[in-house]
This record gives structure tokens, C-alpha cells and sequence, in this order.
């Protein structure tokens, strides 16, 4: 397995992790609103917007520097994996906002779906 797949692997196993540490401090806690309301909430929406924002800046910032330089192709997966892990910490930002692990969920998946179009290939080894 080469350098770029384990630090790929490293950085998605921390969203994960975001989970676990989410679901355990929360999940006995009772909810102080439904899920409706959480996700009407503005700094909730503010927050979705954000993450989404990220989501794409990670493929535009990273495939700007590729096309600049070739030879930063590792370098420019590398911050694209670390935007992409921010968008988690966006979720996991609001969810302890609003005390409901659930709320972390959309911004994993949005992550994850960024996570497997980035799943490093050979033309990143140097």
C-alpha cells in the first residue's frame, strides 16, 4: 500500500472516529427537539451551506494546483483529503451545537462520497 493510500485511509478513518465519539457522548441523551426542527434551525442550514461549500473547494483547489504542477498531484490529494475532513468537522461542529449525533450524518456521507471519487490511484506515486 503506498504513502498517499494510508494517509487517505488515516484521514477517513477519522470521520469515523468523529462518529463514534458523537453517537457515544450523545446517544443516551434524550433529544431536545425532533430532527424536523434541528434541520430548520439557520445555524443548521449555515452550517449544511458551509459544508457544501467545502465540499466542492476541495476538487477545485486540489485540481487547480494539479494542473499548475504536475509533480503536486500527491500534494494536491493531500489537501483535498484534508478539505474533505473538514467538512465533517463542519457536522460534527453542529452537532454538538444542537446535542443530536444525527446531524453529523449528512456531512459524513457528503465526505464519503468525496472520499471514494478520491481514492488515490498509481498516478499519484512519486
Amino acid at each position: 500500500m503506498n504513502q498517499l493510500r494510508v494517509i487517505w485511509a488515516a484521514i477517513l478513518m477519522s470521520t469515523i472516529i468523529y462518529f463514534a465519539v458523537l453517537w457515544t457522548a450523545m446517544h443516551e441523551r434524550p433529544f431536545t427537539r425532533s430532527l424536523e426542527n434541528a434541520l430548520r434551525d439557520p445555524r443548521t442550514i449555515g452550517a449544511y451551506v458551509v459544508a457544501i461549500v467545502l465540499y466542492f473547494a476541495a476538487f477545485m483547489i486540489s485540481g487547480s494546483i494539479e494542473r499548475r504542477h504536475a509533480k503536486d498531484a500527491r500534494r494536491a490529494a493531500i489537501i483535498r483529503f484534508a478539505i474533505l475532513e473538514s467538512v465533517c468537522v463542519v457536522g460534527v461542529v453542529i452537532a454538538f451545537l444542537e446535542g443530536d449525533w444525527r446531524l453529523y450524518l449528512p456531512t459524513f456521507v457528503l465526505a464519503f462520497i468525496g472520499f471514494a471519487r478520491s481514492l488515490p490511484r498509481e498516478r499519484y506515486e512519486l
